[in-house]
This record gives structure tokens, C-alpha cells and sequence, in this order.
């Protein structure tokens, strides 16, 4: 049963109560006292430059045990029992080593994934292709619909245009445009 907070404005997925983020190697603050509320259906862009804390923002979001070799953080992230995907920029070492077809063998299909499957180009999911040989778009599309297949009530993309096709940024940008 999921249990979620609501608010007069919708139902909360996601809350940030003040949190810091600081990296162990320097001691260097990356993100200081955020505050943020996600609610169902909020869409938001995190910008900033290269290595401020970005990504490290979206893993702890995600699962705090993302950051733990690297970072650490002080404050609260209440996911009330939503669920979570993450695209993160790079694959795993364990993930460059699956093939497309390991990739997907535990995804449950419906009618949306195939057609997004159709619309990016994909026409089958039973390679013996490494995903790690894989150009970066190639990538994007196989990750993405794995994500998608899992049916998160959150999607955290970590710069989600690295490497696309101006065909493949404008199907990515329509997606998120729809989604509730």
C-alpha cells in the first residue's frame, strides 16, 4: 500500500529538508540547506556547472548509499513510498558487461514501451551485443527503456542529452512534455 502526503496543491513524491552535501576527498560543500518539495506531476532542471554537485544530488535522492564513497550529507529525503528510477550519465562496470538481451529479461511490457520502442528506433531486445560497446545514444535508448519498463513513479534523468541525435532530443523532450 503506498501512502502519500497530500498537500492542497497534490500529492508529495519527493522531499528535501535541508540538505548539504560535502565531498570527503576536500571537505568542498557542493549543496548547502536545500530545500525542495517534488509533487506529482513537477517537472524541474537542475543546472549548474560541471562538478557542483548535480548528479551526486540526483544519487541521493535515489538511494543515499550512492554517494556514501565519496560524499556526505546531513538533512532528510522522504520518498513516501514512491518509487524511483535513475538514468544515471554512465553505465556501471556490471552493466557494460550485460547484453542487451540480459538487460531486459525481467522488464514487463505494455503498450507504451513498444511504441516508444518503435519511435526510437529500436526493433529488437535479443542481442548478444554488450551495452558497453554501445555508442552513447544507443545507450540513452536501451537505458531508457529499461527505466520506463519498470514503471517509476519518479523519473531522475542525469543529463539525459548527453550523446542524443537531434531526433532523439526532440522524441526525449515531447516524452517528458506528456508525462503527467
Amino acid at each position: 500500500m503506498t501512502r502519500n502526503v497530500k498537500t492542497k496543491w497534490g500529492i508529495q513524491m519527493v522531499e528535501l529538508h535541508n540538505i548539504t552535501i560535502t565531498t570527503k576527498k576536500d571537505g568542498r560543500t557542493l549543496i548547502q540547506n536545500l530545500h525542495l518539495t517534488l509533487q506529482l506531476g513537477d517537472k524541474i532542471a537542475i543546472i549548474g556547472e560541471e562538478g557542483n554537485g548535480k548528479s551526486s544530488l540526483l544519487k541521493l535522492i535515489y538511494a543515499e548509499q550512492m554517494i556514501a564513497e565519496y560524499c556526505t550529507f546531513v538533512g532528510k529525503v522522504l520518498r513516501n513510498e514512491c518509487s524511483m528510477g535513475l538514468l544515471a550519465q554512465e553505465l556501471s562496470d556490471e552493466e557494460k558487461q550485460m547484453t542487451i538481451s540480459d538487460f531486459f529479461a525481467e522488464n514487463q511490457w505494455s503498450k507504451e514501451l513498444v511504441r516508444a520502442m518503435d519511435d526510437l528506433g529500436i526493433h529488437a531486445l535479443d542481442s548478444d551485443k554488450k551495452m558497453g560497446v554501445l555508442s552513447g545514444g544507443e545507450r540513452f535508448k536501451y537505458r531508457f527503456l529499461s527505466l520506463l519498463a519498470q514503471k517509476p513513479d519518479v523519473l531522475l534523468l542525469d543529463e539525459p542529452t548527453n550523446d542524443l541525435d537531434i531526433q532523439t532530443m526532440e522524441w526525449l523532450e515531447e516524452f517528458i512534455q506528456q508525462t503527467a
